[in-house]
């Protein structure tokens, strides 16, 4: 379909010599058209839910609920997590070449709760001995210098992660929406992350692997109780894959359409939507290339489809 919504934008901008639009600058708009179009499927599978539960939704052909669902579900995906450690960063302090102090710059994450663990010191003195504490969400919380050392004048500190099993598994880099998490049969209860220290503390509130939690941060979440060791499933909700409009360079005259290239990628978004595709890469072209009446008939015709859409 992207060739075909290429050529569809191209005339028009075209027809009465409204400028011209690179693959390059063609991709970029293609990627944040069909954006624009995926973040919309929610927008209307909640306005579908209200006129259902209004009465105004009928079955078979006419449930547009169903439809929308059917279109976001294109997207769902399951994987199984893999554990990952963030490493923390530690910048010491040197006094007579002795450590005096060391400040956590980055607190990382992944590591085991409640964990005490050593700082490995290489560098030009001797002797030097750093430990470290861990707060309940597997952030580095403290340092504590054992020994400064001797001789140090530009010494590095790296932690040794080799022993530790981290209770941090890495989120997919396409995730858009997380569905639900399973370990085993056990569905994994979301938990924020002021909550978690509040459980973690007692007993008869803190996760077990049959009633298991996650704390989620930027782009992984932590498992708790942290003996579980692995076998968790997440249901997500992927982003598109970015479009490429591929091309043979024709040496001088228009590129040739390349369908064959390892970077080909079609849109994602169904072929109903190549009337929309087209509307909302011309108002981007349009802006781009200063083009008032590009921008304004693109908008026309994207009122006339809204308006369609709620009648």
């Amino acid at each position: 379909m992207i060739d075909k919504v290429r050529q569809a934008v191209m005339y028009i901008l075209n027809k009465d010599n409204n400028g011209y639009l690179t693959p390059d600058e063609f991709n970029k708009y293609a990627e944040l058209a069909q954006l624009e179009i995926f973040q919309e499927y929610f927008e209307r599978y909640n306005d579908y839910s209200n006129k259902l539960k209004a009465g105004k939704i009928n079955d078979g052909y006419a449930d547009m609920l169903k439809q929308m669902d059917q279109t976001i579900n294109y997207f769902s995906q399951n994987i199984v997590l893999s554990k990952s450690i963030d490493n923390a960063t530690l910048v010491p302090t040197i006094i007579a070449g002795a450590i005096s102090q060391v400040t956590i710059t980055y607190p990382g994450g992944g590591y085991p709760p409640n964990t005490t663990g050593s700082v490995t010191i290489s560098g030009s003195g001797i002797g030097a001995s750093v430990t470290y504490t861990v707060d309940a969400v597997g952030n580095i919380s403290s340092t504590t210098i054992v020994s400064g050392g001797t001789g140090y004048t530009s010494p590095v500190l790296t932690i040794d992660t080799s022993a530790l099993s981290s209770s941090v598994y890495s989120l997919p880099d396409d995730w858009y929406l997380l569905n639900v998490l399973y370990y085993g049969q056990s569905e994994v209860m979301p938990v924020s992350q002021q909550d978690i220290n509040y459980l973690l503390r007692s007993n008869l509130t803190a996760p077990t692997a049959n009633y298991p939690s996650y704390v989620m941060h930027g782009n992984s979440v932590s498992i708790y109780p942290s003996a579980i060791t692995g076998g968790v499933t997440l249901y997500y909700t992927r982003y598109p894959k970015i479009p490429n409009w591929t091309y043979v360079d024709a040496g001088g005259s228009e590129p040739v359409f390349n369908p064959t290239s390892p970077n080909y990628q079609d849109f994602e978004v169904a072929d109903s939507e190549f009337h929309r595709l087209v509307i909302k890469i011309l108002q981007y072209a349009g802006i781009e290339i200063r083009e008032g009446d590009v921008v304004t008939y693109a908008a026309s015709q994207e009122q006339i489809d809204q308006q369609s859409k709620k009648q």
